[in-house]
């Protein structure tokens, strides 16, 4: 994720074009999301705004149905860390929405282990959770459900009877 020096450059990026005071945003770990919440920028600004401060395209994660398939290329636990969720898989592309699309060193780590070319994206830092916890939460329900639904195998601790 950002160094504290990197986050306040963007806050000051984007305090700067909303027209707002950096001391409403500036110690808030959670400013995207109070920024949409409190109505002071519409969602579509803000993602905007980190798209033209990172360079690289927005998506907006309440559009995006994430295919099951793809919650199991990138482990959750890889996936919290950075704040990242794989999106879409175009051949050998995997399309990633990122907090910090800057950081090389997290797409380097999951092109390295998924051997997929990573395409970043900007996403709000808030949405990215939000869809984390849906993709991934289905996944372990649907994991869960399937143990369930197998038969009951009984031990016998390899004696015979």
């Amino acid at each position: 994720m950002r160094d504290r020096v990197d986050e306040l450059r963007l806050k000051e990026f984007v305090a700067e074009r909303l027209g707002i005071p950096l001391s409403l945003i500036k110690e808030e770990e959670n400013w995207q999301k109070k920024l949409v919440d409190e109505k002071v920028v519409p969602e579509e600004k803000l993602l905007s705004l980190l798209s033209e401060f990172f360079g690289v395209p927005p998506v907006d994660l309440r559009e995006i149905d994430v295919p099951p398939e793809l919650v199991k290329i990138v482990p959750r636990s890889t996936a919290e860390k950075a704040v990242v969720v794989p999106f879409d898989r175009k051949g050998p592309t995997l399309k990633l929405a990122m907090a910090d699309p800057s950081d090389v060193q997290t797409r380097e780590r999951i092109r390295f282990t998924t051997g997929y070319r990573i395409q970043p994206f900007v996403a709000l830092d808030f949405r990215i959770k939000e869809k984390l916890e849906e993709v991934y939460g289905k996944a372990e329900e649907e994991f869960f459900s399937r143990l369930k639904q197998e038969p009951q195998k009984e031990s016998t601790n390899g004696l015979a009877e």
